[in-house]
């Protein structure tokens, strides 16, 4: 399946990681490294630029049937009551999987608590951050396009309008991530020094919480039968003395799903520069987040249609389904701010 991606992202997001390594590069150049031990003592307060990349796989399932009015149990029934022998499935499902990637920029605060130890330098250190996710359409599960049914542009003269020739008829179940996301970690922070400057190996435990919109649409054209051929009429233009008609079912319903995870995290970051009291760090991280409690959402919808041309009334009835595999991963770059105070 092809997602649609937002055509701000690419430029948007681009532009974000060269800044962010151009800022790094400059703060490198200006002035050399604070002492390592002269802050050891302090608490220290960041805000970082965040940008990188949430992946994760994604599976979902579309089906539609007919029922007769008013049964109990539901029974099935032709879904063309012109046709008893049509069948009680109004169109083709489809189930399938894919792997979702969605990228992010955002902030993040953190805190860095004073040495704890001699050996690695020790700290402590809790964050909070708002990575903010584009919105991308995935067709998750399709089948054909229901985008609303039309006739074809250009009919072959003298051709008879089946169903097989409608446009814009399908099913599918669509998935959206719903933008701002809210994650926490915390961890210990080991600093050590090569090539000159300060680096630090930041092993944590985070959180993340997240929201995904799916919605379901269902699209077919069911035509009159008439001596043995099928006549389909759209657009109301039909020509003196034929009978021709179509009954449309449009079924549409949609749902929505928080998920929270869980799971470890690596930061490797390496200090750049100083400016006054504060410091810039260049860093680049990863981090897996399992999924808690439900991972899948259901819905399903229901419409009847008739008596009309067509024949007598049918219940319609679509059914979505959707769920997201048990992990979650992200990578991702940023530049941190730190306030360390004047020596």
């Amino acid at each position: 399946m092809h997602p649609r991606v937002n055509p701000l992202f690419a430029i948007g997001n681009s532009r974000l990681a060269l800044a962010i390594v151009l800022l790094a590069a400059h703060a490198a150049s200006a002035q050399e490294t604070a002492p390592m031990h002269s802050i050891d003592g302090r608490w220290i307060p960041s805000f970082a630029f965040i940008s990188g990349v949430f992946w994760g796989r994604q599976h979902a399932k579309v089906s539609s049937d007919c029922l007769a009015p008013g049964s109990d149990p539901p029974t099935a029934t032709s879904c063309n009551p012109s046709i008893p022998n049509y069948g009680p499935v109004l169109r083709e499902g489809a189930i399938d999987d894919e792997l979702a990637v969605t990228p992010y920029v955002g902030g993040n605060l953190s805190l860095l608590s004073p040495v704890l130890g001699r050996i690695g330098r020790p700290r402590l250190f809790a964050s909070v951050e708002l990575p903010y996710q584009f919105g991308i359409d995935r067709n998750v599960a399709q089948k054909d396009r229901p985008t609303g049914i039309v006739e074809p542009d250009n009919p072959e003269a003298g051709e008879t309008l089946d169903e097989g020739a409608l446009n814009g008829v399908g099913s599918r179940t669509r998935s959206e991530i719903k933008g701002l996301t809210f994650g926490a970690n915390a961890g210990v922070a080991f600093a050590f020094a090569a090539f000159g400057r300060e680096f630090r190996v930041k092993p944590a435990v985070g959180w993340i919480r997240t929201r995904i919109g799916v919605r379901g649409r269902i699209e077919h054209g069911l035509c009159i039968l008439e001596g043995g051929i099928q006549h389909c009429d759209v657009d109301g233009v039909v020509s003196p003395g034929d009978q021709a008609f179509t009954r449309i079912v449009t079924l549409k319903e949609r749902d929505d799903m928080w998920l929270d995870g869980v799971g470890p995290g690596l930061d490797l970051e390496m200090e750049t520069g100083r400016f006054g009291p504060y410091t810039v760090a260049l860093f680049f991280g990863a981090a897996g987040y399992y999924w808690t409690g439900d991972r899948s959402v259901e819905f399903d919808t229901r419409k009847t249609i008739g008596p009309d041309d067509l024949g007598d009334a049918v219940d319609y009835h679509g059914d979505w389904s959707f769920r997201v595999s048990p992990w979650m991963y992200r990578a991702g770059i940023g530049l941190r701010l730190s306030w360390v105070g004047y020596d």
